[in-house]
C-alpha cells in the first residue's frame, strides 16, 4: 500500500494571510494562554497586572469611542454585560488595528504555518478545557438541578426564558448524561492529534447548539458561546480541504498539518514533529 504524499505547500494568498494576522490577535486574546497557570501559587501576582490593564482599557476605551453604557457592568456569573460588549468591541479594534500595522510592516511574509501551528495548538487545549469543566458537570447531572417543587409549582408563565431551559434539561437527567457525554468525549478527542480533526467537527456541532440555545432561551453566556463557536470554525476552516475531500469530494484526504509541524534543529539536521 503505497502513503499519502504531503501536500505541496504554496505561499498563502494576500486574503489569508490577512486574515490570519486578525484572528491571531483577536484569538489570543480570547484564549489568554497566560493566564492558564494562575492556580500555582504566586503566578496570580504577575497576570493580575494584565487584568487591571485590561479593565483600564475597556472603562477608557468605553467612555471615549464605544459608550456602550456610562457605567459598565462587570461580568460575573454572566458574560453578556456591558462590560462584557465594551470588551469585544475593544479587542476587535485592536485586532483590525495591529491586523494593517501587521500587514504593513511583514507584507513580504510567504506565510505563517508555524505560528498558525501555534495557535491551533492552544486553541484546541482551550476549546478541550472548556469542553472538560462543562461536560464533567453534565456527566453527573449537576450543572442543571431536576426542578424543585417551587419550581414545580410556578405558572409556565412567569418562568423566564432562561429558568425554562434550565428545567427543561434538568427533568431529564439521562438527556442531561448524554450532552456531558458528548462535551467530555470532544475534551478527550482534542487532546490527541490523530483525532483532533474528529474531536473538532464533534466540538463544532456540540457547541453550536449550546449556542442556539443560549441565543434563543436568553441565557447570558451568549458572548462566550460564540466565540466557543468561532474557535472551532477557525479550527475547522484549517481543516476544509481534507474534509471536502474525504466527505464531499471523494477524494484522498491528505494528512492533518494544523497538528502537527517540524522543527529543524541548528547544526545537526535533526528534525523533530510536534
Amino acid at each position: 500500500m503505497s502513503s499519502t504524499a504531503l501536500p505541496e505547500q504554496h505561499p498563502w494568498p494576500f486574503w489569508r494571510k490577512v486574515l490570519f494576522r486578525f484572528f491571531f490577535i483577536y484569538l489570543l486574546f480570547q484564549v489568554t494562554p497566560w493566564t492558564w497557570l494562575d492556580a500555582i501559587p504566586g503566578v496570580t501576582y504577575v497576570t493580575k497586572y494584565y487584568f487591571q490593564l485590561m479593565d483600564w482599557a475597556v472603562e477608557t476605551a468605553n467612555a471615549n469611542i464605544f459608550h456602550v453604557r456610562k457605567v459598565l457592568v462587570p461580568v460575573g456569573g454572566s458574560g453578556d454585560t456591558s462590560y462584557g460588549w465594551a470588551q469585544v468591541w475593544l479587542l476587535l479594534s485592536v485586532a483590525l488595528m495591529g491586523c494593517i500595522v501587521w500587514s504593513v510592516l511583514d507584507r513580504k511574509r510567504n506565510d505563517y504555518r508555524k505560528l498558525n501551528y501555534w495557535l491551533c495548538l492552544f486553541t484546541r487545549y482551550y476549546i478541550a478545557s472548556i469542553a472538560f469543566s462543562y461536560g464533567i458537570l453534565k456527566l453527573f447531572a449537576l450543572q442543571m438541578p431536576f426542578p424543585s417543587q417551587t419550581m414545580l409549582a410556578t405558572q409556565l408563565g412567569d418562568l423566564l426564558p432562561m429558568r425554562l431551559s434550565w428545567l427543561f434539561i434538568g427533568y431529564s437527567a439521562p438527556y442531561q448524561i448524554f450532552s456531558g457525554v458528548m462535551e467530555v468525549l470532544t475534551g478527550l478527542l482534542l487532546l490527541n492529534r490523530r483525532t483532533a480533526t474528529l474531536g473538532i467537527m464533534l466540538g463544532t456541532a456540540v457547541f453550536l447548539n449550546v449556542m442556539v440555545l443560549n441565543l434563543s432561551y436568553d441565557i447570558p453566556v451568549k458572548l462566550f458561546s460564540m466565540h466557543i463557536v468561532l474557535m472551532c470554525l477557525f479550527l475547522l476552516v484549517n481543516e476544509y480541504n481534507r474534509i471536502a475531500c474525504f466527505l464531499i469530494l471523494n477524494r484522498p484526504a491528505f494528512p492533518a498539518t494544523f497538528t502537527s509541524i517540524t522543527f529543524r534543529k541548528n547544526g545537526c539536521g535533526l528534525q523533530r514533529s510536534f
